[in-house]
């Protein structure tokens, strides 16, 4: 492994697979700059950066000056709101779910698959676009997770255990990670690539680590659909009932206490540490609602003392930052966290940890801002529950902070970059 690691650093290797790689490419510039192919393992909404890619396409303003756009994923989602868009040849190819979906192996297949693909799609012709390491022969890669950062944080908060359980996860983590890194030198290495992140802290480390010009890399920022995520619709207890129906285990909600909000997949996003901060905290009643799934297992943590109602999936998430009133996050990792721009815009009270969190470094500090240093040392304050004036307040305040960044301004800043 060592030696695959140093072969994929080694510039005279780099040099002769750039050679084969980059065959022709001079003469195709003209035809791939009115050509897209972009390569996702899922193009739906409800995916974190694919929401992202999917809100940059749709909102900018020039997507019919393109005279292709090709879409290749295992997954793909309503796309309605896309296509009335874009009134050109745009075409979607689903990858074949006939291996096993250990993610590994899964991400190795699409990008054999892909390669073969884009062959007979004729896409040596295109501006190819990947999400990070989905494909290794990219002219773009759309950066929202670097391997190498995330490896050394998850590494560093991993507890082993003394089952086979633990250590087979630790094992297969430590070949993973070792994969994407693997990936990540290949692509990031390539001659012409160009790079688009999501915070300026990936930014800052992969000019550092790759050596990139300014011209290869760039931030953009996510933003946040105003119109979706901005003010209270409904009566509280309007909405809390309507929610029931199709959320039975919110019943048991009191409405009268404050209810604490943990949206994204548990390990990485630090659902133990927000668990420990609310046992650790002073408010009598402890409801807590988490949105999301755990890597491994399916169980919530060891939450005694602590009324947690769990809903693994929702294509509602706004419905939940409106019944809400305080939003906890002390993710490990997180380039964006366009959750932590949603809970913002719907004036939730945050914590969240700041370090190594791209959404962190376009938010303002407010009074209800509560940014957390060590995950370690995750806090929550006693606070009365928010009521609904203070809340109203917040989002009429934070929206003006975030109509400097709009999904307009971010797919105008993407396509300057790649074009």
């Amino acid at each position: 492994m060592p030696f695959l690691v140093k072969m994929a650093q080694d510039r005279r290797f780099r040099s002769v697979r750039l050679g084969l790689l980059n065959i022709g490419k001079e003469d195709n510039i003209k035809a791939m700059s009115k050509r897209l192919a972009i390569y996702v393992h899922e193009f739906q909404k409800e995916v974190g950066h694919s929401r992202a890619l999917i809100e940059i396409l749709q909102n900018f303003d020039q997507l019919n000056s393109y005279d292709e756009i090709h879409v290749v994923a295992y997954d793909i989602g309503d796309m309605a709101d896309l296509r009335a868009i874009y009134q050109g040849h745009l075409r979607f190819y689903r990858v074949p779910k006939f291996v096993p979906m250990i993610f590994l192996v899964k991400a190795i297949f699409f990008q054999i698959y892909c390669y073969i693909l884009s062959k007979i799609l004729g896409h040596e012709k295109f501006l190819k676009i990947s999400m990070g390491t989905a494909i290794l022969h990219a002219d773009v890669s759309y950066v929202q997770f670097i391997q190498e950062q995330a490896a050394h944080f998850y590494f560093e908060n991993y507890k082993l255990e003394s089952n086979p359980l633990s250590w087979g996860r630790y094992f297969y983590k430590k070949i993973l990670f070792f994969y994407f890194i693997l990936c990540e030198r290949i692509l990031f290495f390539k001659k012409d690539i160009k790079i688009i992140c999501c915070g300026k802290f990936m930014e800052e480390f992969l000019a550092k680590k790759y050596c990139l010009s300014a011209h290869q890399l760039t931030t953009v920022y996510s933003s946040v659909n105003i119109k979706e995520f901005s003010s209270a619709k409904k009566n509280l207890e309007d909405l809390w009932k309507e929610m029931c129906k199709d959320y039975p285990v919110l019943r048991e909600l009191n409405l009268q206490e404050e209810i604490y909000l943990f949206v994204g997949a548990f390990e990485r996003k630090g659902l133990v540490f927000a668990i420990n901060a609310i046992k650790k905290s002073h408010n009598k009643f402890k409801q807590f609602i988490v949105v999301g799934m755990p890597e491994a297992g399916k169980s919530i943590p060891e939450h005694e003392g602590i009324n947690i109602f769990w809903i693994p999936y929702t294509k509602e998430i706004s419905k939940f930052y409106e019944l809400a009133g305080v939003f906890i996050f002390p993710t490990i990792y997180e380039p964006f966290g366009l959750v932590i721009i949603e809970a913002f815009s719907m004036g939730l009270k945050i914590y969240v940890t700041k370090k190594n969190v791209g959404a962190c470094e376009l938010i303002s500090v407010d009074e209800h801002m509560n940014f957390i240093d060590d995950v370690n040392d995750f806090k929550i304050k006693t606070e009365a529950k928010m009521s609904s004036e203070i809340k109203t307040n917040l989002i009429q305040s934070r929206r003006k902070l975030l109509n400097l960044v709009s999904w307009e301004k971010s797919a105008q800043e993407f396509f300057e970059f790649i074009n």
